[in-house]
């Protein structure tokens, strides 16, 4: 009677792999429906230039729009395309921008399951690799370690850039089984798969161009030594995946060399043994659902200063060495388990080895971590099959029904300001962003007193971090006159810890409430008195780029404290350290907003010299820089030109 039941059911439409990927997916929506409401974060503030939906009339604008992200090399257009399907709910209302990252998240996931499908198919057992596919879906679209992805909505880059990855590599793995099969339409859709998929993925994030190189780690554990393909014409391999593996080496080689880091507060080597711990440390959140993992606010990460120091670097650094050494040397008894492996650290070539880019971000295990269960998940279905391990079904419920749990319980969290501020400050004591976030959100519920005493203890702890007496500053502005001693304290910590040049934009808030006069005990000249102590500062010049920023600061500070010679002066210097004609440019619209008019057309001149944008990425603005020359010209001697009134 059971046996009759089932294969009813496998026959029609109650086929359980088909309604179960589908309860899946409809499970993942209800425990991340808590979190959608939640707030924008931190970067989400690069959203803004979304604003200018309005005034996108003409194809040039429209470029300068989707190649407007400071942050890509290419820009990102295609990820920036996506932000317009919201732009009516910026900035009032998140939701809807974390409903359409949950519904790529879902898409990814659906995608997935067929990928693993279509890869792990089986002659012998043909729903064998329905259930294996279905329980690496499971596990990555309930695993909490993503909520940080998937609810913060700038992170909607990296998922997009996942979704194209995933999409080459289904397609790939489609056109490979064709052309194994002699059906030469295969290389058709593998060279589709390369070409259109790595585009798309690169232009959503630069992460996008590792494509090729997962494909290689298909080619060489899965396709070869799990479904036992032929190897695809030697010239075609050539062409379309070693060559652009080749082409990323040397990026990587030209990007991560040791000069590209003097703007940096670490060195190659630090990065390259810090991000060893790192990597291990994605893993082990990966695994283990109960562990609080640092969140998207791990800017203070403890570096590796030395293969000792801490003493993990080394056991770390050994570990992952002997796990690709493994992985290589087993790929033919242990496919499945070489290419999660070799795919996981892969993944991760292009943003956690010599690049100098900050050491922790959790978006970064978002695609790498895709087949990190596949071999366990392979091992348990195929035990089970074969009349053994009957207990794993059950174990494989409990795992994921974990998961499910604490992601739930994760997003409720993401979907309360308050909530999230605190949860990342009690777990992040030693995070410079976390401690800030908290303070922040007390403050913009009329508590800035309470906001105040969380960064009050944060500087009892850190002592030497000066961004911390500086938002103290800012805070206390808010309900409380400054005193004369607050002030004597914060010169004196600036002239022994000068801030970097992530604490500058706290800076200028400092500036322009001092100019407003809402700071009470602060004003511009006190306030330009600090900018001045930080610029005097011989480590300020350290970071040319972060020096550049400081006097473009100072500049603005001398301006308000009605000193514009020597602003242009300061002005100057920021160029020179930093050559941006767009930085320039405000200068000048600074120097026109304070009725520096002789001024401001004076240094328009020596502005319009500089050298345009060259990059794929500035040229929408390059396209637009002379007529906001000649706008700017037209606009001072017209103010010039109209009397004052009084």
């Amino acid at each position: 009677m059971i046996s009759t039941v089932e294969t009813a059911l496998r026959g029609g439409f109650f086929y359980p792999e088909k309604v179960i990927p589908i309860l899946l997916i409809c499970i993942t929506g209800i425990v991340y429906w808590p979190g959608l409401p939640g707030p924008f974060l931190l970067d989400d503030a690069q959203l803004g230039v979304i604003s200018e939906i309005s005034s996108i009339d003409n194809f040039r604008s429209l470029w300068r729009y989707l190649t407007s992200d400071l942050s890509g090399l290419f820009g990102r257009p295609i990820s920036n395309l996506t932000f317009l399907a919201n732009y009516s709910s910026w900035p009032t209302s998140p939701f809807p921008f974390k409903a359409t990252n949950l519904a790529i998240h879902l898409l990814i996931g659906g995608m997935l399951y067929q990928f693993i499908k279509t890869l792990l198919g089986s002659r012998k057992s043909p729903h064998h690799g329905d259930w294996t596919a279905l329980i690496v879906t499971a596990y990555w679209l309930l695993n909490p370690f993503n909520v940080s992805t998937t609810l913060y909505v700038i992170q909607r880059m990296a998922m997009l850039s996942a979704l194209f990855v995933v999409a080459g590599l289904t397609l790939y793995t489609h056109g490979r089984k064709l052309q194994a099969e002699g059906n030469q339409r295969g290389y058709i859709w593998m060279t589709m798969a390369i070409i259109l998929f790595t585009s798309l993925a690169i232009l959503s994030k630069e992460n996008g161009a590792l494509l090729p190189i997962l494909a290689l780690t298909l080619e060489y554990t899965v396709m070869r030594h799990y479904l036992k393909l032929p190897s695809p014409h030697q010239l075609w391999s050539l062409t379309f995946l070693w060559l652009p593996s080749l082409v990323l080496a040397l990026a990587l080689a030209y990007y991560g060399s040791p000069t590209s880091y003097s703007e940096r507060a670490f060195t190659l080597a630090e990065r390259v043994f810090t991000e060893c711990r790192v990597l291990l440390e994605y893993a082990y959140y990966w695994f283990n659902p109960f562990a609080v993992s640092r969140g998207v606010l791990a800017s203070d990460y403890p570096l590796s200063t030395g293969l000792l120091t801490p003493w993990t670097t080394l056991p770390a650094l050994l570990a992952i060495i002997a796990s690709i050494l493994w992985a290589i040397w087993q790929r033919q008894r242990h496919p499945l388990a070489a290419l999660a492996i070799l795919f996981y650290f892969a993944g991760h070539i292009l943003e956690s080895t010599v690049i100098p880019l900050e050491i922790y971000f959790e978006h970064r295990n978002y695609l790498p971590a895709i087949f990190l269960v596949l071999p366990l998940a392979h091992w348990a279905t195929k035990t089970h099959s074969i009349g053994k391990g009957r207990w794993l079904p059950l174990l494989v419920i409990v795992i994921l029904c974990t998961q499910a749990l604490q992601t739930f319980r994760l997003t409720k969290v993401w979907g309360n300001e308050l909530a999230l501020a605190a949860w990342w400050s009690h777990h992040n004591p030693e995070a410079t962003r976390a401690q800030d976030f908290f303070a922040t959100s007390l403050s913009s519920i009329g508590r800035p007193d309470l906001g105040l005493q969380v960064l009050e203890d944060a500087i009892q702890r850190t002592p030497e971090n000066s961004h911390y007496y500086l938002h103290s500053l800012y805070e206390e502005c808010k309900f409380t006159p400054i005193k004369s001693d607050r002030l004597i304290r914060l010169e004196k910590q600036l002239s022994r810890f000068p801030i970097s040049k992530k604490s500058y934009p706290l800076l200028k808030n400092i500036l322009g409430i001092a100019a407003s006069g809402k700071c009470n005990g602060l004003s511009t000249t006190e306030a330009s008195t600090l900018v001045a102590i930080l610029a005097n500062h011989p480590n300020s010049r350290r970071d040319r780029d972060g020096y550049g920023q400081l006097m473009h600061i100072r500049g603005l500070a001398l301006l308000l404290d009605r000193q514009p010679e020597k602003a242009v002066e300061s002005f100057g210097q920021s160029l020179r350290y930093r050559s941006n004609i767009q930085t320039g440019l405000e200068q000048v619209g600074l120097l026109g907003t304070h009725s520096y008019y002789e001024l401001a057309l004076s240094w328009l001149d020596h502005v319009a010299l500089m050298p345009r944008p060259t990059s794929l990425r500035g040229v929408g603005r390059a396209w637009d820089i002379d007529v906001e020359i000649e706008h700017l010209r037209t606009q001072l001697n017209k103010d010039m030109a109209t009397p004052a009134i009084k």
